[in-house]
């Protein structure tokens, strides 16, 4: 696959643009965001202590393809 920190994948969910190109059980067309902060990180695993693989900078827009636990 692609790199996977700017290709919307993973085993169980792919965005719907990708479909017919990345076999996902599901596909989610995602929710639009922007940063309101100075920056926030990416994690790899969606907990506090997991490692940061990125970061977003103020300002910034991104897409939420699938939420849990707020």
């Amino acid at each position: 696959m692609a790199d996977r920190r700017i290709t919307p994948a993973r085993a169980d969910l792919a965005a719907a643009q990708l479909k017919g190109q990345i076999d996902a059980p599901r596909y989610a067309d995602g929710e639009k965001f922007s940063v309101r902060v100075g920056r926030t990180a990416l994690r790899v695993q969606p907990s506090d202590d997991a490692a940061q693989d990125s970061e977003l900078l103020y300002g910034e827009t991104f897409t939420v393809y699938d939420r849990a636990d707020g």
